[in-house]
């Protein structure tokens, strides 16, 4: 590709600065010329004498009888003229010498200070165009100032609040209400790694709780990708921190809204479906009763109930395809739709007509001990 105009004005000036140094610095010992010429080796500088190597050189901008901008090279009492500054030169300090005499270096892509020769790191420039309204050759500053640092922390925390709330299903109410709190929790100084997403993780959890909404722990955790329990301690810890009550689980919520969003049972007709609510709901209560989820997480029994109404209602499906959708896991969901099963025959043979009730056929009478049940509990 060929070089624009501003590159080659850039080359220019820059050969005549490397001139203007090699005829200001005489060296004493054998250089080898062409494009080498420019770099000069420790061994080199330390062959200079001492009042070369101590004299200051500076290059100052002058003003000319035409009103032009003119740059000037002053060492000791000599001064030589160098020609015209070029717009890619910006007035930033030298982050050394402190000289506003920083210029940019073609042949390395850099800003040098003319001053003190020091490159200027953290000085990241770029070419703007398009939507940018500026002509072209402006450059701009970015910088890497403990603001910016703090800066892009908030937008990265802002961003993956939004991913996560998003992934949920959640308002952006709920993710500034998670953004505010973190904002809280680390005294507006947010974070970076895993502990700052599992941060966002469980206050995504308090949010959920304190709002009363059917979303799970195990939800959370299969959109973040972290643990259950690392996702729980630090659960504990942001309630402490802020001094937090929130609400229980609600079971039931959560099992009408499995129900309702599973793929599985989409195909189900709308009254066989109202059918399979009121009777998960009467058996929750029941296995609340029965204390089958006292100290155990309620999804695998969310699983096992939504399981076993489905059965009942003649409805073809699989606890390993309610446990995909629902996250959570199939062995233990087995576990607890093992433990309904055995709970209730042994509620059915209490009974008067129940004492012939088995799991063979546990199934086929669950619906009039339901309803025989339902009907004594009020």
């Amino acid at each position: 590709m060929p070089p624009n105009s501003s590159d080659l004005c850039e080359a220019r000036i820059f050969q005549d600065l490397l001139e203007s140094l090699r005829q200001a610095f005489p060296s004493q010992s054998h250089r080898p010329t062409g494009d080498d010429d420019s770099q000069v080796s420790l061994s080199e500088k330390n062959s200079l004498p001492v009042d070369q190597k101590e004299a200051k050189v500076q290059i100052r901008r002058v003003k000319t009888k035409e009103g032009k901008d003119e740059r000037i090279l002053r060492r000791g009492g000599e001064e030589q003229q160098l020609g015209a500054w070029s717009f890619m030169e910006i007035s930033y300090p030298c982050n050394n010498c402190k000289e506003r005499t920083v210029i940019f270096d073609s042949a390395s892509i850099t800003y040098v200070c003319s001053s003190c020769s020091v490159e200027q790191s953290g000085i990241l420039v770029s070419h703007l165009e398009g939507s940018f309204n500026a002509p072209l050759g402006t450059f701009v500053r970015i910088g890497t100032s403990e603001y910016n640092y703090r800066d892009r922390k908030r937008f990265d925390a802002q961003n993956q609040i939004n991913d996560v709330a998003s992934s949920l299903g959640l308002s952006s109410q709920h993710s500034d209400k998670v953004y505010h709190m973190i904002q809280q929790i680390t005294n507006n100084e947010f974070g970076i790694g895993n502990w700052f997403s599992i941060l966002i993780a469980a206050c995504f959890h308090v949010v959920i709780r304190q709002n009363c909404l059917p979303l799970s722990i195990s939800e959370i955790a299969a959109v973040t990708r972290f643990d259950v329990h690392e996702i729980g301690r630090m659960v504990a810890r942001v309630t402490e921190f802020l001094g937090f009550n929130i609400p229980k689980f609600d079971v039931v919520a959560s099992f009408e809204r499995a129900i309702k969003s599973c793929n599985c049972l989409s195909r189900v007709p709308a009254g066989k479906l109202d059918l399979m609510l009121k009777q998960g709901r009467f058996l929750l209560q029941c296995c609340v009763k029965w204390f089958l989820m006292t100290g155990r997480q309620p999804m695998p029994i969310i699983a096992a109930v939504s399981l076993f109404v489905a059965e009942v209602n003649e409805v073809n499906v699989r606890i390993e395809d309610i446990a995909k959708e629902i996250y959570t896991g199939v062995n233990t969901g087995k576990m607890r739709y093992k433990e309904l099963k055995e709970t209730l025959i042994k509620v059915a043979q209490s009974l008067p007509w129940g004492k012939d009730v088995v799991e063979m056929n546990l199934v086929k009478n669950a619906p009039l001990i339901l309803r025989y049940m339902a009907m004594k509990s009020k």
